[in-house]
């Protein structure tokens, strides 16, 4: 892997976070965001969108829950430093 798909790769991940932080902030904590939500938003493909969530599921950011139409993308409760 070189340094610029890295850097393209962190800043995907980067974008995904901070979608999901400000559904949390919005909601109050009550409302995930689905991943076609997630695609559009980034304008990314959902292989690309799933990386990097998947690697903030590892990295413990996230966590997942079935919604009524798939899976939402919760900030992890204890997270606390989603501020950064």
């Amino acid at each position: 892997m070189n340094m610029t798909t890295s850097h393209f790769e962190n800043n995907l991940k980067s974008q995904v976070y901070n979608i999901i932080v400000e559904k949390h902030r919005k909601s109050g904590g009550h409302n995930g965001v689905y991943g076609v939500d997630l695609t559009i938003k980034t304008a990314k493909s959902w292989t690309e969108v799933r990386k990097a969530l998947i690697e903030l599921y590892k990295e413990n950011k996230i966590q997942v829950r079935e919604g009524s139409r798939g899976k939402l993308f919760f900030l992890k409760i204890n997270n606390l430093n989603y501020k950064k």
